[in-house]
């Protein structure tokens, strides 16, 4: 049977050729590289664009190269993250703490999602996410990052460089332009501390962004003529998400007439 879905238009679906990403690509594998062998990247990522250029994509596929290597992945939801209590649950889960705490602590509800750890206790799991990360080195992921909450993000950015000093820790970061302020108001010497690290995520190139439609036309045996191309990469304005709902589009006309060439009709259609 035809596949029905070739592209993937949907928001934050990675695509399938990610196309035009070879330097964010070549900085995260550094950093997953030093993770895999027991040391820290010299800097956290983060990656700032405009929706629809593919920041989410790229987080993807940083997880995906992360649980291969394999290196602990902990993924940060701001809007699921409203506390130093869920921070702490989700970058040391209730269950490890249960192992960890000491007999004397109470810890009625641990293990449960309402579960939150006493701020109070900052520096002690802190401490022991240190502990944990020199056993399994971690990566810690947030995307729409400008949405954090400013005490959680806070604690976000002083937790990423007191455990990247000690154990193999990187925090990748992802949001829209606002998070470059947003970040500067949480910690002034953050973005200092970037380097290479900093990404803009832009629009693709003329050559990415066909090849970003180009390669899984033929994987499918189906070509696309130069003035087809041409028009959808100008209507697609080479936003990487506009390209996955334009290819598949033109996807949908090639099932509907059984073209093995997709042309200007197509487009026009």
């Amino acid at each position: 049977m035809e596949k029905r879905r070739v592209f993937s238009p949907g928001t934050g679906a990675s695509p399938p050729a990610l196309t035009g990403r070879e330097r964010e690509q070549a900085v995260l594998s550094l950093c997953l590289s030093d993770l895999a062998s027991g040391e820290s990247p010299p800097h956290d990522v983060v990656m700032i664009g405009p929706r629809g250029n593919g920041k989410t994509a790229l987080l993807g596929w940083f997880e995906h190269a992360c649980r291969d290597a394999p290196v602990n992945v902990a993924k940060v939801v701001p809007s699921r993250t409203p506390t130093e209590g869920a921070l702490a649950s989700k970058l040391l889960p209730p269950s490890r703490l249960v192992r960890l705490l000491p007999k004397k602590w109470g810890i009625a509800g641990v293990g449960k999602a309402e579960w939150e750890a006493p701020s109070a206790a900052t520096d002690d799991w802190v401490d022991r996410l240190i502990h944990r990360c020199r056993r399994n080195p971690t990566a810690v992921l947030v995307d729409e990052a400008h949405t954090l909450d400013f005490k959680v993000g806070q604690i976000l950015l002083n937790v990423s460089q007191e455990v990247r000093q000690a154990a193999p820790f990187v925090l990748v970061l992802a949001g829209t332009p606002g998070l470059f302020t947003h970040l500067g108001k949480m910690n002034a010497s953050f973005s200092d501390r970037l380097d290479d690290g900093l990404l803009g995520i832009g629009l693709l190139d003329d050559a990415a962004a066909k090849e970003a439609l180009v390669k899984p036309l033929a994987a499918q045996k189906v070509s696309i003529d130069g003035d087809a191309l041409d028009s959808v990469i100008e209507h697609s304005q080479r936003y990487a998400y506009f390209v996955q709902v334009w290819g598949q589009a033109l996807w949908n006309q090639r099932i509907a007439t059984e073209a093995t060439q997709l042309t200007a009709s197509h487009v026009e259609a």
